[in-house]
């Protein structure tokens, strides 16, 4: 795939993000601040965006969090470094997903051991896992996919299912209703 067809599927996926953190924080009884979570949405991906050719595309959390650390954007560089990570202290699926690059999963632990967990954090988890390219699709059916076709144990999908159905939870008691009704419409 030419880095132009990946930037675009990238910026694509990133616009679906903030749409749907927008439309929930719309529904949260002001609990979300709906354009926070729209720019959230946008930049969670950035460090996609900065990746050298053939560099490991799992290492972009690292990549965005350390670009908007430089821009002195911390909230936001909070996002990036979180968004793939919905439990911060889960040492065997961080490994996993640097594919086992000790450095990094080391580096990113240590990230994320001083971050707290906040309500935008959890939006813009669980909005990445919802959001396709043009679509959206529950986390059980994500789930179901990531089964099917990427190498990770039952465990690790489990686990990872676990949190964000718990923050699925927190989400529908702010807006008083299933977030998948206001998703997928």
């Amino acid at each position: 795939m030419v880095y132009d067809e990946y930037w675009a599927i990238t910026f694509k996926h990133s616009s679906q993000v903030a749409k749907a953190g927008y439309e929930i924080a719309a529904h949260s009884n002001g609990f979300i601040e709906k354009n926070l979570a729209h720019k959230y949405g946008m930049f969670h991906d950035i460090g996609k965006f900065f990746l050298k050719p053939k560099q490991d595309r799992n290492i972009h959390p690292l990549i965005g969090y350390e670009i908007m650390q430089e821009s002195k954007d911390y909230d936001t560089a909070d996002i990036c470094i979180t968004h793939s990570f919905p439990i911060f202290d889960y040492h065997e699926y961080i490994l996993h997903y640097c594919h086992f690059d000790k450095k990094c999963a080391e580096k990113i632990k240590n990230i994320l051991s001083n971050i707290k967990i906040n309500i935008y954090i959890e939006l813009i988890q669980f909005c990445d896992k919802i959001s396709g390219i043009d679509d959206y699709m529950k986390i059980e059916e994500k789930f179901e996919y990531y089964k099917k076709h990427y190498i990770i144990s039952d465990v690790m999908a489990n686990k990872n299912f676990d949190a964000l159905m718990n923050i699925k939870k927190k989400l529908d008691s702010m807006c008083k209703c299933n977030v998948y009704d206001i998703i997928l419409r």
